[in-house]
């Protein structure tokens, strides 16, 4: 069963003692609990679960510089990628910045792929770093005021728990081995970030879309050299469909699964995602036929 929460949808699910699922009931009770505020951690039952911060190795503020959104979470605890999967809430960063500064679209690294029985969830277990490009205004100061940014997530174990912070980084208050420090941090979590399908040789060939009005197989063959090497497929979430990600299956180089509009006759003209190769992920769009 499908249902919609503040615009997203979510399967409805169960939630067993032995494994870290989160129902679509239990998120709906969290989103309505009063949340923590402006912390840089969270506490349940007396034990912090999660850490966030914001951390940068830049020293020149002068031109566009990264910032990552550096989050530690307790052995066992994860939180989601931006297509959760099955259930779940994706990190959310909102971003209050000086006068003149803007924050580029967030990036998340590969996710890990999660198997519960029938359910499949996209997360990050230990510890994750989101990355943003900061820009300065056209004529930026020599060093940057205070960055704040508003987090907003859903930690999940035995059960799940709605998180938020509010973040603040003062780069100019940075030294030296700090930045080093922070540099190895983002040099490590930038090699997770998928590249783009270009930068290698596949490519996307013969998608299909069959059946019509309600559930449809979607298929694409991958070709090119290492084709053979592609192991599965992480997609990136419908607004207008629900995808069964337990059905999604890569068999001699052609990526197969089932998707189910929330309205009949709906049209979906792309699925994006990522392909998963020799433990690398590569940014990928299908372009599917018009049925």
């Amino acid at each position: 069963m499908v249902s919609s929460l503040n615009g997203k949808s979510f399967r409805s699910m169960r939630i067993p003692s032995t494994h870290s699922y989160c129902s679509t009931a239990l998120i709906a009770v969290l989103l309505l609990c009063a949340l923590p505020g402006r912390l840089y951690g969270q506490i349940v039952n007396g034990e912090q679960v999660v850490r966030a911060e914001l951390v940068t190795a830049a020293d020149d503020f002068t031109k566009p510089f990264l910032v990552g959104v550096k989050f530690a979470m307790q052995q066992g605890w994860y939180l989601y990628w931006k297509n959760p999967g099955d259930a779940g809430l994706p990190v959310e960063v909102t971003w209050s910045l000086p006068e003149g500064y803007t924050a580029g679209e967030l990036q998340f690294p590969t996710p890990s792929k999660f198997v519960y029985d029938d359910l499949i969830a996209y997360g990050y277990k230990n510890e994750l770093v989101l990355f943003a490009e900061i820009r300065p205004p056209g004529t930026p100061a020599a060093s940057v005021p205070a960055l704040r940014a508003n987090l907003d997530w859903l930690v999940c174990k035995e059960s799940c728990v709605r998180g938020r912070a509010e973040v603040v980084l003062a780069p100019a208050t940075l030294q030296g081995t700090t930045l080093a420090t922070n540099g190895r941090l983002l040099k490590k979590w930038r090699n997770l970030l998928p590249g783009p399908l270009s930068s290698v040789s596949l490519q996307i060939s013969k998608p299909t879309v069959e059946g019509g009005g309600g559930k449809r197989k979607v298929s694409f063959t991958v070709r090119g050299d290492g084709a053979e090497d592609v192991t599965d497929f992480y997609p990136l979430g419908l607004n207008n469909a629900a995808i069964d990600h337990k059905s999604i299956t890569v068999k001699q180089n052609t990526v197969s699964f089932e998707i189910v509009p929330y309205t009949e006759g709906e049209t979906i003209p792309t699925i994006k995602g990522l392909l998963i190769a020799r433990g690398k992920a590569y940014e990928c769009m299908v372009v599917l036929p018009v049925m």
